[in-house]
């Protein structure tokens, strides 16, 4: 049984409360305040943001043990959906994981923002996923207890936020990741990668949820990797990432593309090839009316899953191919790409420095149009003329940041 919310931030309030009061007052590091683009792969080394503290005086204190009190009873006050109120799972920098990047829930009117992976042992949290009532929540974790730093699969319960390791990835495993829940609701795809004699092996394996069993629908050879899979609306087929290397990993020139695979279940171990390794396409997602799969590539320039991409969809059967976003054209990106359930949106992450938005969590409609935020700001930040007029909001100050953001069903 996991430990009550409540009994849990008791305790944390109290050892926070104590290292507060004992702490020296240091000076503010500026540049340590930096935060770096993401791409979409294992053992990121996310930047910590140094914060710093003065020494407090008693009512400073006092201040901040009613609004943590607050936002404590707040917090253990939260389901799933109170008030009927949907939420986006997504990630970023956690201080209770030393700023590593962890699980967060928030409403999408910026409201109810809070650390919701705190009975996942381990560190970085990434890649959450809903299961089909949205009720549950899968993600990858690093593995502190092994000193090889992997990633292992585990599920979050909303219902009690207690959680559980579904797969675990140990040597020669190198890493679990990027698990996907199927529409039925019954299995999780996921990546793995495994070394061996012969090299770095990968393979997209399947859970099943009420069994536990594990099986392995595709394997690739070590000049080949495949990465983030995801399903068909009807359970059936999963598309995926591969990329080729030919010749020796170490050089870029080895590096020969990313394509986009779709994997039958009914002929597990054979794919057709849906984008070409030339595109460098990364991050897809199958819509639930099974219309339209979309992805992220790289325009002249661009990084697979990093700098100067946008997001494109095409009909899984390879026509109808069209551009949707259009950021790397003012020197941004469009990463992390996925439907909206009703398939009529696609969410993803942005950098625009045009519209101030920096790893933000933003919406556009499937034709192109209506780029807005995903998440609106509860607390904005603003400038105003010191004589009181010319009130404006910053540049940025509507994007929330944010990676792999996932709407609740």
């Amino acid at each position: 049984m996991a430990e009550p919310l409540t009994t849990r931030f008791e305790t944390d309030l109290a050892a926070a409360l104590g290292a507060y009061a004992d702490a020296a007052p240091v000076a503010v590091d500026a540049a340590a305040v930096a935060r770096t683009a993401v791409v979409s792969r294992p053992r990121r080394p996310w930047p910590g943001i140094a914060l710093s503290w003065r020494a407090a005086r008693p009512a400073l204190l006092l201040a901040a043990l009613l609004a943590l009190l607050l936002a404590m009873l707040l917090i253990t006050g939260s389901s799933p959906r109170p008030g009927g109120e949907p939420w986006v799972a997504y990630h970023r920098p956690t201080y209770e994981r030393s700023n590593a990047h962890a699980l967060h829930l928030i409403h999408p009117d910026g409201t109810g923002d809070f650390f919701a992976g705190s009975a996942v042992r381990g560190g970085e949290q990434l890649h959450p996923d809903w299961s089909p009532d949205g009720r549950h929540i899968v993600l990858d974790a690093l593995d502190l207890d092994d000193t090889d730093g992997t990633y292992d699969i585990w599920i979050v319960d909303t219902t009690d936020w207690s959680a559980e390791k579904v797969v675990a990835c140990d040597a020669p495993c190198l890493y679990a990741q990027e698990p996907a829940w199927s529409p039925d609701g019954a299995r999780i795809a996921f990546q793995r990668h495994t070394q061996t004699d012969a090299g770095e092996i990968s393979t997209i394996e399947i859970l099943d949820i009420a069994s536990g069993k594990i099986s392995t629908v595709y394997q690739t050879d070590s000049t080949k990797g495949v990465y983030a899979p995801r399903w068909s609306p009807d359970s059936a087929s999963l598309v995926f990432e591969q990329t080729l290397v030919e010749g020796d990993p170490s050089l870029v020139e080895s590096f020969k593309g990313v394509s986009l695979e779709v994997l039958d279940l009914a002929t597990p171990g054979t794919t057709r090839q849906l984008i070409p390794l030339e595109t460098f396409a990364t991050n897809s997602d199958w819509s639930r009316d099974g219309s339209l799969i979309l992805f992220s590539a790289p325009a002249e320039g661009g990084d697979p899953g990093g700098a100067l991409n946008d997001i494109w969809v095409v009909k899984p059967d390879g026509t109808g191919l069209r551009q949707v976003t259009d950021a790397a054209s003012h020197g941004g990106t469009a990463i992390k790409g996925t439907f909206s359930p009703d398939s009529t949106r696609v969410v993803f992450t942005l950098d625009d420095p045009t519209l101030g938005a920096s790893g933000a969590m933003a919406s556009i409609a499937i034709d192109g149009t209506d780029l807005v935020p995903l998440v609106g700001t509860s607390g904005a930040m603003a400038s105003i003329a010191i004589d009181g007029t010319d009130l404006v909001p910053l540049v940025g100050a509507d994007w929330t940041f944010g990676y792999h953001a996932r709407l609740q069903p």
